[in-house]
């Protein structure tokens, strides 16, 4: 590791940039991102490289990858998905310390996670709290002024109230802004949308290529991606959460999405024939305190599936 972090540089950095790496080359630097925590303290080595376009970059790279020939380049979807999160902590690092170079004082940056199988609450340094779900990552700098987190995955917001200073929670598609509120932002890397409902209070959405905002008020969910955003919608404060609850739910959910769901739920890894992902149908249910057995055992019902479980490993066949 130590070999391939000194073999990063400004050249191979601009190659990144300018999207002339090898699978290998883009792996390597990303690699080194992701561990390279002593360069990111000398930010020489970005001296020379235009932090805007490598932002951009970045956030090419917490975009889903939807290409068959890509995904088989690069590395498994859980460890992409770890590479999405630092990425996007990575254009939050360069906003606030690369492109200033009158500023002495150094940003830490702070990762919370909820890993598969697990919840997590935990207190932001402003005082707001924070729910993330299974499979969950946010990060922050400190000090924390400037109010601001990026999340991948699922988290429940709530917010301490500072005019003077707006929070606001970055997705890979977009942003949420508030003052002082309650909201859940659902964005997974497999997904190209973004998902905002709201609890209490107001907030403003805005997909990232866009330059207006939405404002939502309590009980109104939206969507967005990089580009558009949905009609508002109204939705029941009591459904905005229910994961927090530990209740797991499903509403006309395809196989797919619903398997995906199950191995962050429960931190298992479900296997199925390649046909599976074709299925037709889709699945409804609300499962309170579940059981992995007892969602299995609805879900084969339903689609007319049987399945094996042989430690966390689980395997889907008809």
């Amino acid at each position: 590791m130590k070999k391939e972090e000194k073999e990063v540089g400004p050249e191979l950095l601009k190659k990144y940039i300018e999207e002339k790496c090898t699978p290998f080359e883009c792996q390597l630097v990303e690699r080194w991102l992701e561990n390279g925590d002593q360069e990111m303290q000398s930010p020489e080595i970005f001296s020379n490289i235009n932090s805007k376009l490598l932002q951009d970059r970045l956030w090419k790279a917490v975009v889903p990858k939807q290409s068959k020939r890509i995904k088989k380049e690069y590395v498994s979807p859980w460890m992409a998905a770890a590479i999405a999160l630092l990425v996007s902590v990575i254009s939050i690092w360069l906003y606030s310390a690369v492109d200033d170079s009158t500023q002495n004082n150094r940003y830490t940056v702070q990762m919370l996670r909820a890993e598969p199988g697990q919840k997590l609450i935990a207190n932001l340094p402003d005082g707001s709290e924070i729910q993330l779900r299974a499979g969950t990552s946010i990060w922050y700098n400190v000090p924390f002024d400037e109010r601001t987190v990026v999340l991948s995955g699922e988290g429940m917001f709530d917010i301490a109230h500072d005019a003077e200073h707006p929070f606001t929670v970055k997705t890979a598609k977009g942003r949420v802004q508030v003052l002082g509120t309650s909201f859940v932002v659902r964005s997974y890397p497999e997904s190209t949308e973004s998902m905002v409902s709201v609890r209490d209070g107001l907030v403003a959405c805005r997909p990232r290529e866009e330059r207006i905002s939405l404002k939502l008020h309590k009980g109104e969910s939206i969507r967005f991606d990089r580009q558009t955003i949905s009609d508002k919608t109204t939705i029941s404060i009591e459904e905005i959460d229910l994961w927090s609850k530990n209740i797991l739910s499903f509403d006309n959910t395809p196989f797919i999405q619903v398997t995906t769901e199950l191995q962050r739920w429960f931190g298992v890894q479900i296997h199925h024939a390649p046909d599976l992902e074709k299925l037709e149908g889709t699945f409804r249910g609300k499962f309170v305190e579940p059981s992995i057995q007892n969602v299995l055992e609805s879900l084969c019902f339903s689609l007319q599936l049987k399945y094996r479980i042989d430690k966390q490993e689980i395997y889907l066949y008809k």
